[in-house]
């Protein structure tokens, strides 16, 4: 019975609460700890150190091109276009750093990669085919693609491992 001085809770307030059920509980203990071994052992994989020591050092250069464009040594129009290109640059060189030293959460920027993929393909084609520039010239992208190939197989590496914990 519930003991209490306040008037209100007195007599309905014991019918309601009820003494813990004496017996034996599930050993959740056990399974918890092998759920536990199993994600380090998923986790220790070396298939994806390659990759992720890889976009590692694509995040560095681009994070190192997109500064002075960030900074922007001029003034006027197109110094401004040219400091948005650097905020674009240098979020693009914080989602690969993310995705390698967390590879988790590479699967959250695929989308962005994807369009920037995506983007990257189309304008430079359409810019070799009209003239505007030369095919050598496009290379710059070169990193930028390898790295969002390197995000796209950390991503599809992760859902493996997550899909593997959970069925076992």
């Amino acid at each position: 019975m519930l003991v209490t001085n306040e008037p209100r809770l007195g007599r309905r307030a014991s019918h309601r609460l009820r003494p813990p059920v004496p017996g034996p509980f599930p050993d959740i203990v056990g399974p918890a700890l092998s759920t536990i071994h199993r994600r380090e052992h998923l986790g220790r994989g070396g298939e994806l150190l390659g990759v992720r020591v890889l976009l590692g050092v694509i995040a560095a250069v681009q994070f190192a091109v997109a500064i002075p464009a960030l900074l922007g040594d001029g003034a006027g129009e197109h110094a401004h276009v040219a400091r948005h290109v650097g905020v674009f640059g240098v979020s693009v060189a914080v989602a690969f750093a993310i995705s390698a030293l967390a590879p988790r959460r590479a699967q959250s920027f695929v989308p962005m990669i994807a369009v920037l993929i995506g983007a990257l393909l189309v304008t430079s084609a359409l810019d070799v085919a009209a003239g505007r520039v030369p095919i050598a010239a496009e290379t710059v992208h070169v990193p930028q693609l390898l790295g969002g190939v390197c995000v796209c197989v950390i991503a599809h590496i992760e859902r493996l491992r997550a899909r593997r914990l959970l069925a076992s």
